[in-house]
């Protein structure tokens, strides 16, 4: 775009000094002949100039034209370049008697602009190189030009009207069209400010642009600066202000960007974003902004996202082929609940499980793409105070960011979260490889489970470890791929969905299995190890103490096919001390948990029972014997059961 800047000002000069002067000394014709042949000479285009030409003298020398086109090369889908309805140019009498040009108005009505990149990556502004004529030919052994001297001529004032421009990319496929432009450019002379103000239409909305450089010359030049103040809105969708100063290589200044819905603002630019969430995603960022052709800062960062305020230091690089950024931020509250997407049901984002139809349940096997991990290289570190989730707070979190190169590491070293604390890491790639490792202690299980896994069947106070590794290109491939390991001890808890108490103690169950999923068991300890294959849990040493009952367990979770089976093994025993108390074994009666997620049975394993009591009848007389005698009064063993019903 520099190049194409730099050849509309040479051309624009060229023509206006051919167009104004020689219409007095030589005929019409030839003038049309005349600004044709320096057009190509220069760019190898064709200019035509289809309309009259008409001149004035007084008091300043002017001339109109109109019809004019400016040919593309071969390559292109548009035969012109350029077409202009009508051109009108006014030049200073006195300063051109002297060989000044000083352009006092220029104005073009009713241009169309098409800009375009062909399949071979070339833009067709970038004009074939000429032979420069002796006039401009650069001389670097010529002095510089003094300020004034004509680097930056007086453009007075420009205006164009009812413009229409096109941009296409062959390569992309993208297309943008920009309509009902309106330029007003005043620079009254090389050492005077340069006020430009832009009105067009993109995608029916208003889209307005204003540039005031009080010193434009500097901006042109090695040294010194140039105060600027910049600003665009784009209807009520985007508003941006600049306030600093800039030189050849950047600016510096106060930013301020507001954007009330990204939502909104992605649907105008023609790729609506998909989002359910409950918010409009108003993003905001104001700071000290410094940029350099390479790189930009953003120095005390205020970033305003919905109702989240986030503040430090951001940087960008651009010197690679992909953006870097890097940054530090805090905020004192970010709540998540806006960014969950929306079900027929609560909101809910869950790692292990997620929202389907009734009738359908599983894992969802829709593509993920990964690719927007190559996007740019961030190195981001993140503190927040409280971090709301669902109904939970997390607190302290002390966060890190870092993707390099298409692989995405996270780390919390520290985040404080259902009653307890956490340190969590995960990683994932973009060839579908994902891990994770996660130490707890002191953590509530249930709203741990409800959050995550959806499943509110347990409670309890939980210390456990595990990690995590898996591939694929979907969220059932990832499921199905998972290996991994970890342990989990939880104390002080209940089990919903089952009364083992009652399923041994009830003759009627024990016969035909009943439907316990509004009962619970209320247990001390809880506890065992487990590994993943495949996506395949299995657990051999689950250990479970209650008063009166001890239970053993073990068995298969198969994730990919949302799927338990698992043999609860508990035993009655002749004491009331719970787990303080010397375990005295009892009768054993297995019970089979089997079942997908959504409806899991709780079967007595009758056939084990049999078989227990054909090789030990005493055991079963001896055990009832010592719960009979522990118990001396009937609220003793009522109280007891209590927690069980």
């Amino acid at each position: 775009m520099k190049r194409l800047i730099k050849w509309i000002v040479i051309l624009f000069i060229l023509l206006v000094a051919v167009l104004v002067a020689a219409p007095f000394f030589i005929p019409l014709d030839s003038v049309k002949k005349l600004a044709s042949d320096k057009v190509r000479e220069m760019t190898g285009r064709e200019l035509v100039i289809g309309g009259e030409i008409k001149a004035s003298m007084w008091p300043d020398i002017g001339v109109k034209l109109g019809q004019v086109t400016l040919s593309n090369p071969e390559g292109y889908s548009d035969k012109y370049m350029a077409q202009i309805g009508e051109l009108t140019a006014e030049v200073a009498l006195m300063p051109l008697l002297h060989g000044d040009v000083q352009i006092k108005q220029f104005t073009i009505n009713k241009p169309t602009i098409h800009l375009e990149v062909n399949k071979n990556k070339v833009g067709n502004w970038e004009f074939a190189k000429k032979e420069k004529p002796a006039s401009i030919v650069e001389n670097n052994n010529a002095p510089a030009p003094k300020k004034g001297g004509g680097e930056i001529p007086a453009l007075g004032k420009i205006k164009i009207t009812d413009g229409d421009f096109t941009y296409k990319d062959a390569n992309s496929g993208k297309a943008y069209n920009a309509g009902n432009v309106n330029l007003d450019v005043n620079m009254q002379s090389g050492e005077s400010p340069v006020d430009i103000i832009a009105k067009l239409m993109i995608n029916k909305e208003q889209v307005s642009v204003s540039l005031n450089a009080k010193d434009p010359w500097k901006l042109t030049q090695e040294k010194g600066d140039s105060p600027i103040k910049a600003e665009v809105k784009v209807g009520s969708l985007l508003a941006f202000k600049f306030d600093g100063k800039g030189n050849t290589q950047g600016a510096s200044g106060s930013l301020d960007l507001n954007i009330p819905s990204l939502v909104t603002l992605s649907s105008w630019s023609g790729k609506k974003m998909e989002w359910n969430g409950d918010t409009n995603l108003a993003l905001g960022i104001q700071g000290a902004a410094n940029c350099t052709t390479s790189q930009c800062t953003l120095g005390k960062a205020k970033i305003t996202f919905d109702d989240a305020v986030l503040q430090g230091d951001l940087k960008a690089n651009f010197a690679g082929t992909i953006p870097a950024i890097e940054g530090k931020l805090t905020s004192d509250k970010v709540n998540l609940n806006h960014y969950m997407a929306k079900t027929d049901k609560q909101a809910s984002m869950q790692l292990i499980s997620s929202a389907h139809a009734a009738n359908a349940p599983g894992w969802d096997t829709k593509p993920i793409d990964f690719s927007g991990l190559k996007a740019a290289n961030v190195n981001l570190a993140l503190d927040v105070k409280e971090m709301l989730y669902q109904a939970t707070t997390l607190s302290k979190i002390q966060l890190s960011i870092k993707l390099v190169n298409g692989a995405l590491n996270l780390e919390i070293p520290h985040v404080e979260l259902y009653s307890g604390s956490a340190k969590i890491t995960a990683s994932a790639n973009t060839s579908g490889t994902i891990s994770a490792s996660l130490d707890a202690s002191n953590i509530q299980i249930e709203p741990l489970l409800k959050d995550f896994a959806n499943n509110d069947r347990l409670t309890g106070i939980t210390n456990l470890s595990t990690s995590i590794t898996g591939h694929g290109t979907s969220q059932r491939e990832i499921v199905a791929s998972l290996n991994g390991k970890g342990d989990i001890k939880i104390s002080d808890g209940t089990i919903r969905g089952i009364n083992i108490a009652q399923v041994i103690s009830n003759a009627k169950s024990m016969v035909i299995g009943v439907d316990t999923s509004s009962e619970k068991t209320q247990f001390s300890e809880l506890g065992g190890t487990y590994i993943i294959t495949q996506g395949i849990v299995k657990n051999d040493d689950l250990v479970m103490k209650a008063p009166l009952l001890r239970l053993k367990g073990a068995g298969t979770v198969d994730l990919p096919n949302r799927y338990v089976k698992y043999l609860l093994t508990p035993t009655v025993v002749a004491t009331l001390q719970g787990q303080g108390g010397k375990d005295k074994t009892g009768l054993d009666i297995p019970v089979m948990v089997e079942g997908n997620f959504e409806k899991l049975k709780f079967t007595p394993d009758l056939a084990s029972v049999a078989n227990d009591a054909l090789k030990n009848p005493e055991k079963i007389k001896d055990t009832v014997k010592s719960i009979k005698e522990s118990v001396k009064k009937p609220d003793e063993l009522k109280n007891l059961l209590k927690g069980f019903r």
